[in-house]
């Protein structure tokens, strides 16, 4: 993955205006955005804040906006180049003392007063509260995309010892091993922070990808993360690094065979931007051998009584596919458990809770 498409994905804009950008304290966040928000236009269009807002001093100010709202606002379609040229004649027109559009980025910046409660604008002051000299003015970072994603996507995290960047960044190398496709054209997901889960076909041309169709799938990040993490995960389940990573290391996880490929790419990106390497990188993979695996499909095959002849050809098959190394242990798990629950038609409750039950042992051997 490119430099610039991690710094869309996972980084900050970072400043614009040449102007000395006051910090923003708490207490006067809310009325700086509305103001913000009113000068610029857009005071009854749906948005959000993102980011860590919790701070007691924020720097620039990003506020997710409805790209459907702006395409009403601004008079334009969704084309690309119209949106962007009927934005710019709306902006001319607003009541702000600068504005900036990065079409790369999909963001609007604009320089907009530090304001209090009142209105009234305030000096600008730095990180920690001192006066710097002049009037406080504010850089706002509009993030066009679809606003209930991005308040999710963008959100900060609390209660973990990572930056949001740390999470993202999994999320991001997650989804980029997850090509698949014969011949020519390959499909693969790909996360757009502002649009949300995409479903990308392309094809290599000279080691490089050129993307044939991109289509957004879903801006719902708890079907997101039930799609990739299994179905009782929603976003609040993994939305910190620590939580993500414990459900992407669990049995749902929708592409376990993939995981040791998964590390190193997300590890090789940590390094490539000097991000510390989380600690939970160097845990000790717990793996299961081939007697484990041997003893738990006879447990299951006894379970079941033998009944089921396409089941006990499958997990026969397991012993030769091991010794040629063409099955996994997490392989054995997920195939196990997808012939189980879809392709065997278990009629017997009790037949099927005896067999899940031994699953469910399996997960707890891979730890």
């Amino acid at each position: 993955m490119s430099e610039s498409l991690l710094k869309i994905l996972v980084l900050e804009g970072g400043a614009v205006f040449k102007t000395t950008i006051s910090a923003v304290p708490k207490e006067y966040l809310n009325p700086t955005m509305n103001k913000a928000l009113k000068d610029s236009g857009f005071g009854k269009i749906r948005s959000n804040p993102v980011g860590n807002i919790s701070k007691p001093f924020l720097g620039d100010v990003d506020i997710a906006v409805e790209f459907e709202d702006l395409v009403k606002l601004f008079g334009s379609t969704k084309d690309k180049k119209d949106f962007w040229e009927k934005a710019d004649i709306f902006m001319k027109k607003q009541k702000i003392k600068d504005y900036s559009i990065n079409k790369g980025l999909q963001q609007i910046h604009v320089l907009s007063p530090l304001v209090d409660k009142k209105g009234k604008q305030l000096p600008a002051v730095n990180k920690e509260g001192k006066e710097i000299g002049g009037e406080g003015w504010v850089q706002i970072d509009f993030m066009i995309g679809r606003v209930k994603f991005m308040k999710d996507m963008l959100s900060g995290t609390v209660d973990s010892k990572y930056k949001a960047a740390w999470r993202n960044q999994l999320l991001v190398d997650i989804l980029a091993n997850t090509s698949t496709g014969d011949g020519d054209v390959k499909h693969k997901f790909q996360v757009n922070r502002k649009d949300g889960l995409q479903y990308v076909r392309y094809i290599d041309q000279n080691g490089k990808k050129k993307k044939l169709n991109v289509k957004t799938v879903s801006t719902d990040m708890d079907e997101i993360s039930s799609y990739i993490f299994g179905k009782k995960y929603k976003w609040k389940d993994v939305d910190t690094f620590e939580k993500m990573w414990k459900a992407f290391k669990g049995s749902e996880f929708r592409w376990a065979s993939k995981r040791k490929q998964i590390i190193k790419t997300f590890t090789d990106a940590l390094k490539r931007q000097k991000m510390e390497l989380p600690s939970e990188l160097n845990e000790v993979e717990k793996t299961m051998n081939k007697k484990q695996i041997t003893e738990i499909a006879e447990i299951i095959l006894e379970e079941l009584e033998n009944k089921n002849e396409k089941l006990i050809k499958l997990i026969k098959s397991y012993e030769e596919r091991l010794d040629s190394s063409e099955l996994n242990e997490e392989i054995f798990i997920e195939e196990t458990e997808r012939a189980l629950r879809e392709h065997l038609g278990f009629h017997d409750d009790t037949e099927l809770t005896k067999a899940e039950s031994e699953l469910e042992r399996m997960r707890r051997l891979m730890g």
